[in-house]
C-alpha cells in the first residue's frame, strides 16, 4: 500500500516543507534525502521512523528548507518532520482500516453500495482528522510568544490561549487513533498545564 505525507510550515522568514512516502516492501528499508547541511539529523531521523512504521514499509523523507536557512533550530525541523511522520502513520491507519472493513463484508458475502460505503469511511476520516486542531496550536503558540516579546500585563492574556491550547490538545486525543499522535497530545497536554502554573505567578 502506497501513502504519501507533505507538511509545509511557514513562519517568520523560513518556509520548511516535509515530503514522506512508503510503499510495500519485505523487509523496512529507509532512504533519507536531506540537503547537506542538515545531514547530521539523518541518524535521529531514521531512528524515529523505526519506532513509527510498520515492518513491511519502505520510506522516502526529504525536506526543502526556504530562506535563513543557518537561522531555523533543529528541534523545529524535527518537530515539523514527526508531524508529517504522524500523517502518514495516521493515513496508514485509515487505510487498513478501510480494507479490513470491505474484506469483513465480502466474507459475510453481503451486497453493498460501493460508493454508500466510502462515503460512510469519508465520515469516519473526516472525525479523525485533526489538521485544524493542529492549525490552531500552532496559532495560538505563536500568539502566546508574541504577548510575552511584546506586552506587559500579560498574565489573564496567557492564561487563556493555554485554555485554548488545552481544548485543542482534549480534541485531538479524543479524535486521534494513532498511539504516537495521542501520546503527543497528552505530553503537550502536561506541559501546557505545567505553563499554566508558572503562569499564575505572572499579572
Amino acid at each position: 500500500m502506497t501513502a504519501f505525507s507533505r507538511n509545509e510550515i511557514i513562519q517568520n522568514n523560513h518556509s520548511i516543507i516535509w515530503q514522506l512516502k512508503s510503499v510495500n516492501h519485505k523487509y523496512l528499508e529507509i532512504s533519507i534525502h536531506l540537503p547537506d547541511h542538515i545531514k547530521y539529523l539523518e541518524q535521529i531521523i531514521s531512528k524515529k521512523i523505526k519506532k513509527c512504521v510498520f515492518r513491511d514499509l519502505l520510506k522516502w523523507p526529504g525536506v526543502i528548507i526556504k530562506k535563513n536557512i543557518n537561522d531555523i533550530q533543529d528541534t523545529l525541523i524535527l518537530s515539523h518532520f514527526e508531524s508529517t511522520l504522524n500523517k502518514l502513520s495516521e493515513f496508514r491507519l485509515i487505510e487498513e482500516y478501510r480494507k479490513k472493513l470491505k474484506n469483513k463484508i465480502n466474507a459475510i458475502d453481503i451486497k453493498y453500495d460501493p460508493n454508500r460505503l466510502e462515503q460512510e469511511i469519508a465520515i469516519i476520516i473526516s472525525k479523525t482528522d485533526i489538521n485544524e486542531e493542529l492549525d490552531r496550536i500552532s496559532i495560538h503558540i505563536k500568539r502566546l510568544f508574541n504577548i510575552l516579546n511584546k506586552e506587559r500585563l500579560v498574565g489573564l492574556k496567557l492564561n487563556f490561549i493555554l485554555q485554548e491550547v488545552m481544548r485543542e490538545s482534549n480534541t485531538i486525543t479524543s479524535k486521534a487513533i494513532n498511539i504516537n499522535i495521542i501520546e503527543s497530545a497528552i505530553e503537550i497536554k502536561m506541559l501546557t498545564e505545567q505553563i499554566r502554573e508558572q503562569v499564575q505567578n505572572i499579572e
